[in-house]
């Protein structure tokens, strides 16, 4: 599967389709995208691929712009095991449009998370 459309619920939750739940076993990470839109990481990507890539000198501007792109809003959060659904911040949902519908499409080893009629 690497496409699915949901509604939040009142809640602002997001349900994980049955058949994604195991890659996000170890948790996920939200966070802004590149443009008007979330990243959502499986855990393990985030830590295996991401921190890594947000590494490197501290006088790098290009790694301190990422770091400031990738970190401000981050959350980090646990499926709930009932229904598989995680929380996605208010503040996540206002940065990149969402109201209550979005769709999510895979991008390699993460999603993006954006509203249904987003321009990329």
């Amino acid at each position: 599967m690497d496409y699915f459309e949901r509604k939040l619920d009142d809640k602002h939750r997001l349900t994980i389709p049955t058949e994604l739940r195991n890659e996000f076993a170890s948790g996920l990470v939200l966070t802004r995208g590149f443009g008007a839109y979330l990243h959502l990481y499986p855990q393990s990507v985030w830590d295996r691929e991401v921190e890594s890539a947000l590494g490197g000198s501290i006088l790098d501007e290009k790694v301190a712009d990422l770091n400031v792109r990738f970190r401000r809003g981050k959350t980090a959060a646990a499926l709930d095991q009932k229904q598989g659904r995680v929380t996605i911040e208010q503040h996540l949902l206002d940065y990149a449009g969402i109201d209550r519908e979005l769709v999510a499409v895979r991008a390699g080893a993460y999603w993006r998370i954006l509203k249904p009629d987003a321009e990329i």
